[in-house]
Protein backbone atom coordinates (compact mmCIF):
# COMPACT_ATOMS: atom_id res chain seq x y z
CA UNK A 1 0.00 0.00 0.00
CA UNK A 2 1.50 3.56 -1.03
CA UNK A 3 1.42 5.27 2.69
CA UNK A 4 0.00 8.22 0.67
CA UNK A 5 -3.17 6.48 0.57
CA UNK A 6 -3.31 6.26 4.11
CA UNK A 7 -4.75 9.70 5.29
CA UNK A 8 -5.81 11.19 8.25
CA UNK A 9 -9.13 12.71 8.61
CA UNK A 10 -9.86 16.64 8.67
CA UNK A 11 -9.61 17.04 12.62
CA UNK A 12 -5.77 16.24 12.50
CA UNK A 13 -3.50 19.12 13.46
CA UNK A 14 -1.75 18.93 10.48
CA UNK A 15 0.56 20.90 11.69
CA UNK A 16 3.75 18.20 12.43
CA UNK A 17 2.39 16.76 15.18
CA UNK A 18 0.93 13.94 14.30
CA UNK A 19 3.79 11.15 13.67
CA UNK A 20 3.99 7.45 12.18
CA UNK A 21 6.50 5.35 12.96
CA UNK A 22 8.34 2.27 11.60
CA UNK A 23 10.76 -0.14 14.01
CA UNK A 24 13.20 -2.32 13.01
CA UNK A 25 13.57 -5.59 14.96
CA UNK A 26 15.50 -4.22 18.10
CA UNK A 27 12.44 -1.52 18.41
CA UNK A 28 14.82 1.12 16.87
CA UNK A 29 12.83 3.83 14.68
CA UNK A 30 13.88 3.44 11.09
CA UNK A 31 11.26 5.43 10.05
CA UNK A 32 9.50 8.72 11.44
CA UNK A 33 7.10 10.85 9.20
CA UNK A 34 4.62 13.77 10.12
CA UNK A 35 1.22 14.20 8.63
CA UNK A 36 0.91 17.74 7.21
CA UNK A 37 -1.80 19.54 6.06
CA UNK A 38 -3.21 23.09 5.20
CA UNK A 39 -2.28 24.34 8.78
CA UNK A 40 1.15 23.68 7.98
CA UNK A 41 1.17 25.09 4.06
CA UNK A 42 0.87 21.93 3.07
CA UNK A 43 -0.88 19.54 0.52
CA UNK A 44 -2.44 16.77 3.11
CA UNK A 45 0.06 13.76 3.39
CA UNK A 46 2.77 12.32 4.91
CA UNK A 47 6.18 14.31 4.92
CA UNK A 48 9.82 13.81 6.38
CA UNK A 49 10.21 14.71 9.70
CA UNK A 50 13.41 16.38 9.43
CA UNK A 51 12.86 18.28 5.94
CA UNK A 52 9.13 18.38 5.77
CA UNK A 53 10.19 16.98 1.87
CA UNK A 54 7.05 14.49 0.49
CA UNK A 55 7.87 11.07 0.80
CA UNK A 56 7.00 8.06 -1.42
CA UNK A 57 6.59 5.03 1.04
CA UNK A 58 4.98 1.45 0.02
CA UNK A 59 3.74 -0.29 3.43
CA UNK A 60 4.01 -3.64 2.92
CA UNK A 61 0.53 -6.09 4.42
CA UNK A 62 0.82 -6.50 7.79
CA UNK A 63 3.46 -4.45 8.91
CA UNK A 64 2.65 -2.62 11.65
CA UNK A 65 3.58 0.86 12.69
CA UNK A 66 3.29 3.39 15.80
CA UNK A 67 1.29 6.80 15.24
CA UNK A 68 1.48 9.69 17.45
CA UNK A 69 -1.41 11.99 17.02
CA UNK A 70 -2.66 14.92 19.39
CA UNK A 71 -6.63 14.10 19.36
CA UNK A 72 -8.61 11.19 17.91
CA UNK A 73 -8.53 11.18 14.11
CA UNK A 74 -10.14 8.96 11.77
CA UNK A 75 -7.46 7.08 9.25
CA UNK A 76 -8.96 6.04 5.67
CA UNK A 77 -7.00 3.33 3.64
CA UNK A 78 -7.53 3.51 0.00
CA UNK A 79 -6.71 0.37 -2.37
CA UNK A 80 -7.77 -3.20 -3.28
CA UNK A 81 -8.79 -5.16 -0.29
CA UNK A 82 -6.32 -8.94 -0.90
CA UNK A 83 -8.31 -11.53 -1.46
CA UNK A 84 -6.83 -14.92 0.14
CA UNK A 85 -4.53 -15.28 3.21
CA UNK A 86 -1.39 -13.38 3.77
CA UNK A 87 1.56 -14.77 5.06
CA UNK A 88 4.65 -12.41 6.57
CA UNK A 89 7.68 -13.69 7.34
CA UNK A 90 8.67 -12.91 11.03
CA UNK A 91 12.40 -12.50 12.07
CA UNK A 92 14.05 -13.48 15.16
CA UNK A 93 13.11 -10.95 17.95
CA UNK A 94 10.49 -8.10 18.42
CA UNK A 95 8.42 -6.93 15.24
CA UNK A 96 5.68 -4.62 14.79
CA UNK A 97 3.15 -6.23 12.47
CA UNK A 98 -0.70 -5.80 12.63
CA UNK A 99 -4.61 -6.64 11.43
CA UNK A 100 -4.04 -6.05 7.59
CA UNK A 101 -7.23 -7.23 7.03
CA UNK A 102 -10.41 -4.04 6.39
CA UNK A 103 -12.10 -5.86 9.21
CA UNK A 104 -11.76 -7.16 13.00
CA UNK A 105 -10.47 -10.51 13.12
CA UNK A 106 -10.24 -13.07 16.10
CA UNK A 107 -6.95 -13.64 17.79
CA UNK A 108 -7.11 -17.20 17.00
CA UNK A 109 -7.66 -16.84 13.09
CA UNK A 110 -4.06 -15.60 13.01
CA UNK A 111 -1.66 -18.57 12.89
CA UNK A 112 1.76 -19.18 12.95
CA UNK A 113 3.57 -21.86 10.37
CA UNK A 114 3.92 -25.14 11.56
CA UNK A 115 7.60 -24.32 12.17
CA UNK A 116 7.15 -22.63 15.44
CA UNK A 117 8.74 -23.90 18.43
CA UNK A 118 5.14 -23.70 19.99
CA UNK A 119 6.66 -24.22 23.40
CA UNK A 120 5.71 -20.55 24.51
CA UNK A 121 8.92 -18.87 22.89
CA UNK A 122 6.58 -16.80 20.92
CA UNK A 123 4.98 -14.14 22.40
CA UNK A 124 2.44 -11.27 21.25
CA UNK A 125 1.76 -8.17 22.54
CA UNK A 126 -0.29 -5.40 22.38
CA UNK A 127 0.20 -2.11 23.52
CA UNK A 128 -2.26 0.72 25.18
CA UNK A 129 -1.72 4.58 24.38
CA UNK A 130 0.77 5.09 26.97
CA UNK A 131 3.12 1.84 25.32
CA UNK A 132 2.09 -0.30 28.17
CA UNK A 133 1.69 -3.67 27.91
CA UNK A 134 -2.23 -5.15 28.08
CA UNK A 135 -1.87 -8.05 26.81
CA UNK A 136 1.03 -10.99 26.64
CA UNK A 137 -0.05 -14.43 25.04
CA UNK A 138 2.28 -16.98 23.88
CA UNK A 139 2.07 -19.31 21.23
CA UNK A 140 1.35 -23.03 21.95
CA UNK A 141 1.19 -26.15 19.28
CA UNK A 142 1.60 -29.69 20.17
CA UNK A 143 4.74 -29.35 21.19
CA UNK A 144 3.57 -28.21 24.02
CA UNK A 145 0.69 -30.34 24.20
CA UNK A 146 -1.73 -27.85 23.18
CA UNK A 147 -4.01 -27.40 20.19
CA UNK A 148 -1.93 -24.93 18.15
CA UNK A 149 -3.10 -21.12 18.91
CA UNK A 150 -2.74 -18.05 21.09
CA UNK A 151 -2.82 -18.63 24.99
CA UNK A 152 -2.92 -16.87 28.26
CA UNK A 153 1.12 -16.00 29.48
CA UNK A 154 0.59 -16.83 32.54
CA UNK A 155 -2.16 -19.79 33.17
CA UNK A 156 -1.54 -21.16 28.93
CA UNK A 157 -5.64 -20.73 28.80
CA UNK A 158 -7.17 -20.21 25.49
CA UNK A 159 -7.71 -16.52 24.57
CA UNK A 160 -10.58 -15.03 23.10
CA UNK A 161 -9.92 -11.89 21.93
CA UNK A 162 -10.87 -9.26 18.58
CA UNK A 163 -8.08 -7.85 17.00
CA UNK A 164 -9.35 -4.90 15.39
CA UNK A 165 -8.77 -3.49 11.71
CA UNK A 166 -5.77 -2.37 11.65
CA UNK A 167 -4.46 -2.55 15.38
CA UNK A 168 -0.95 -3.37 15.58
CA UNK A 169 0.53 -5.57 18.00
CA UNK A 170 4.17 -6.93 18.89
CA UNK A 171 5.11 -10.22 18.17
CA UNK A 172 8.52 -11.99 19.86
CA UNK A 173 10.32 -14.89 18.21
CA UNK A 174 12.84 -17.02 18.96
CA UNK A 175 14.05 -18.01 15.29
CA UNK A 176 12.42 -16.62 12.13
CA UNK A 177 8.50 -17.56 11.50
CA UNK A 178 5.88 -17.13 9.21
CA UNK A 179 2.84 -15.60 10.27
CA UNK A 180 -0.53 -16.51 8.71
CA UNK A 181 -3.62 -13.94 8.36
CA UNK A 182 -7.02 -14.60 7.14
CA UNK A 183 -8.49 -13.29 4.05
CA UNK A 184 -11.28 -10.33 4.79
CA UNK A 185 -12.76 -11.49 1.62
Amino acid sequence: MDLQNFKLSDNAAGDGTEMIQFLDGDGQNTEIWVWLNENAGQDPGWYDFNTWAPIEKTVDSAVGYLMNVSADVDITISGQVKAGTTTVSIPAGFSVRGNSTPTDIDIQSIKLADTAAGDGTEMIQFLDADGQNTEIWIWLNENAGQTPGWYDFNTWAPIEYTVKAGEAFLINTSAPVDMIIPSAL
